[in-house]
């Protein structure tokens, strides 16, 4: 089996309440940026282990396409 060569995502919307790779503290239902939601934490885990699985002897790239950030991080 040959090495991933690349790592694509579409439309992720990092910092949107409604995403899910976003953490929105339940109390304050206000977004926090700087801590990572759970969901994005196992993403991470599972992508770490996939490509340590495949092998290869470099890092795939990572292709990010789409509504990547949303405006909610910005001032």
């Amino acid at each position: 089996m040959s090495a991933i060569r690349y790592v694509c995502m579409s439309d992720v919307h990092f910092g949107a309440a409604n995403s899910l790779l976003t953490h929105v503290d339940r109390d304050s239902l206000t977004v926090k940026p700087s801590q990572p939601s759970v969901t994005l934490v196992h993403l991470v885990e599972c992508l770490r282990a996939l490509v340590t699985a495949m092998g290869g002897d470099r890092k795939p790239t990572l292709v990010l396409h789409g509504d990547v950030l949303d405006l909610a991080l910005s001032p």
